[in-house]
């Protein structure tokens, strides 16, 4: 079950795309294996399969692919709007997407979790950063961030900023260093 905002939908936590080529064309096949992953539809595997007495496979066949397009797509198609059933509490009746409202709202859930999963950093990652920051705060906090873990300027500027966001680090008021947060 997937939750946006009021709605929820069923989808499936995993959906397999097979694509035959054209014959005619010699173009290959291809198979795609999605997962829905934290509510985050992924690719997990991808195999793509010369047509038998077709033509070698180039680097155009691949460069075409859109496969974040792929798994979005494909599990809009097999995903369902889960109703709660007034007659029997507990219960749910599943139902279609509608192709305007309920499509476009998950669709653009989706779109939203294949974004932030791309741009996310790992937990770790931040939890140095602060702790680089957190032990140096009595110097240079920032320039210590950069010369330990071997940061650009700009970089450690970012991850300074998203561990502030994590609420790893206490965000700063105007032209003063960033407190310490209690480690958890």
């Amino acid at each position: 079950m997937l939750r946006t905002g009021e709605a929820t939908y069923a989808v499936p936590k995993r959906v397999v795309v097979e694509v035959e080529g054209d014959r005619l064309k010699g173009h290959p096949d291809l198979r795609v294996e999605c997962a829905m992953i934290d509510g985050q539809p992924l690719v997990r595997e991808v195999h793509v399969t010369a047509a038998p007495n077709g033509r070698a496979i180039r680097d155009a066949d691949l460069s075409v692919l859109a496969l974040d397009k792929i798994a979005l797509e494909a599990f809009l198609e097999h995903a369902l709007v889960v109703n709660p059933y007034v007659a029997a509490p507990g219960n749910y009746r599943a139902s279609p997407l509608t192709p305007h409202r309920d499509a476009g709202d998950l669709a653009n859930a989706l779109q939203q979790a294949q974004r932030g999963r791309a741009n996310a950093r790992p937990l770790e990652e931040l939890q140095r950063v602060a702790e680089v920051y957190r032990e140096n705060l009595d110097r240079s906090p920032r320039s210590r961030v950069i010369a330990v873990l071997g940061y650009s300027d700009r970089t450690a500027d970012r991850r300074i900023k998203e561990a502030e966001a994590a609420g790893l680090l206490q965000p700063r008021g105007r032209g003063k260093r960033r407190t310490a947060s209690a480690p958890e």
